[in-house]
């Protein structure tokens, strides 16, 4: 085969994760960027998700048309790329699967077109939250292709077109594994995972063909700030397996040296930052309004908006024309608005939730507050920074 014009290896480059929606930034820009960037050279570019989101199709088109994601790229679902392969490709099984525990009550679920979708199997007394006993995964025709079920430790098993057992899984790692190395195929696979919760489940993966490279995008140690402090815990399994992993890509040349204090100087540790699009900047610059304050960010704890929140509550008794936009979306939103209303400061307050122009949004305002506990490469200051505006950050 011919090398694509960048000299990568040849072979398809795999992005793991459990889903890329058009509402994230940050880790998912990342990973949407890179594999843009390799499918543009001429590599093979796939992102692999393995969330169960019947939407995937329709993010993508999304974030095509929104071009933060190269046409390109493959988008595969492990669900969906199951449910459409045809007999000759899904293989076929000897059994019948498991049956789901007697005294389950099943309801259907059919997709957005009215197609089948699943048929989840829940105790009767078990609340429409609670984490259902069996899944049944179904094709367009109705006919099942995946079982999941969980009443007595995670069992997946797919099934062929005539009803029979193809394969089980004793549990979600084995399975994801099996499912990669099929979606490569021929050839090397270069699995690339940007998310410490995934990792665990890819340990196993590497072989003479299939390669397994790890990125962290926050600092890996707790808040003390030592080389030799305490490791936060979704950290901790990447670094105990470093020496299974092909690559393990950190954010900046000390947090490299760190790791090779604590763990030894090997040759699979490499530095590449975060990339970052420089925004084209109308000319000359919007004026801007020194009234005006942003955020941009997840409404997650580690970005500590309610910091924000608190300063703009003091500011605005000295400045009563004081105003605060936060963009971006998270589980914490509605706990940040209860507090704006509990300081007294909604009306000087606007949630504007996920906004993908929020970058021009920010052209205008006075400052740029950044109240995170940690970043690892902050892509939203990065970005900021190219408008010359005032950036605030502390580190209270």
């Amino acid at each position: 085969m011919r090398a694509n014009p960048l000299s990568l290896p040849d072979g398809t480059y795999v992005s793991v994760a459990s889903a890329v929606r058009p509402d994230k930034g940050g880790r998912t820009a990342v990973l949407l960027m890179r594999a843009s960037a390799l499918a543009d050279a001429g590599a093979r570019s796939v992102i692999a998700t393995i969330a169960d989101v019947p939407e995937q199709d329709e993010f993508r088109d999304q974030l095509v048309v929104r071009g933060s994601l190269s046409p390109a790229v493959e988008v595969v679902n492990i669900f969906t790329d199951l449910r459409d392969r045809d007999p000759a490709t899904f293989g076929s099984g000897s059994g019948s699967p498991t049956a789901p525990p007697k005294g389950l009550v099943m309801t259907e679920e059919t997709r957005a077109d009215g197609t089948p979708y699943q048929q989840v199997w829940r105790r009767p007394d078990d609340p429409a939250t609670a984490e259902p006993a069996v899944v049944d995964h179904l094709r367009p025709d109705g006919s099942l292709f995946l079982r999941w079920s969980s009443y007595a430790g995670t069992k997946i098993e797919l099934v062929d077109h005539d009803g029979r057992a193809v394969r089980r899984f004793s549990y979600r790692g084995p399975f994801v594994r099996w499912w990669l190395r099929r979606l490569v195929g021929d050839g090397d696979g270069f699995v690339i995972n940007d998310s410490r919760r995934l990792l665990p489940m890819l340990f196993g993966l590497p072989s003479p063909r299939m390669h397994l490279v790890a990125a962290f995008h926050n600092p890996h140690v707790e808040r003390e700030g030592r080389w030799d402090g305490s490791l936060k815990g979704p950290y901790a399994p990447a670094l105990e397996h470093l020496a299974d992993l092909d690559g393990l890509v950190l954010l900046t040349e000390r947090q490299r040296d760190e790791i090779a204090l604590r763990c030894g100087r090997t040759d699979n540790l490499f530095v590449v930052p975060n990339p970052v699009a420089p925004p084209t900047l109308p000319d000359p610059l919007p004026p801007r309004d020194p009234k005006r304050l942003v955020v941009v960010g997840r409404l997650e704890a580690q970005k500590r908006v309610g910091h924000a929140l608190k300063a703009v509550s003091l500011a605005l008794r000295t400045d009563p024309d004081l105003r605060l936009d936060v963009y971006g979306d998270g589980a914490g939103r509605h706990r940040l608005e209860k507090q704006a209303h509990d300081l007294g400061i909604a009306h000087a307050v606007t949630f504007h939730g996920y906004d993908p122009g929020a970058r021009d949004r920010t052209l205008t305002a006075g400052a740029f507050l950044v109240t995170s506990r940690h970043e690892g490469y902050p892509l939203a200051t990065l970005e900021d920074r190219k408008s010359t505006r005032l950036n605030s950050s502390h580190n209270a």
